[in-house]
């Protein structure tokens, strides 16, 4: 698990580039054990960008797709405040499932 600011996450995701035609969909995600990166599919070594976190647990890393990352950004603007948002992957089959919990009101968000 990874917990990051509701604004760095937003910052994370909106900074990722939109889908192409001509390139694979989604984004790379890498949560080294202290910071969270963001990177292209297509580019993995090269990070878009990065934010540090607040909670030290395992590294992991995932793919998601362009589509379920809009759905996180919309959900990210209705709140208020700057909460901590815990990111925390499922690898119970394919696709990989990421849960995004807010403290603050125990607000939950599963993208798959």
């Amino acid at each position: 698990m990874a917990q990051i600011t509701r604004t760095d996450l937003y910052r994370l995701l909106d900074s990722a580039p939109r889908r192409r035609a001509d390139a694979p969909d989604g984004i790379r995600m890498l949560y080294d054990g202290a910071a969270m990166a963001v990177s292209t599919v297509g580019g993995p070594a090269d990070a878009v960008t990065s934010a540090g976190t607040r909670h030290a647990t395992a590294a992991w890393e995932l793919m998601a797709h362009s589509a379920s990352l809009s759905t996180v950004r919309a959900w990210l603007r209705l709140m208020e405040g700057d909460p901590l948002i815990d990111v925390s992957p499922f690898w119970g089959g394919d696709p990989v499932c990421v849960v995004f919990t807010a403290a603050e009101g125990c607000e939950l968000l599963s993208v798959c």
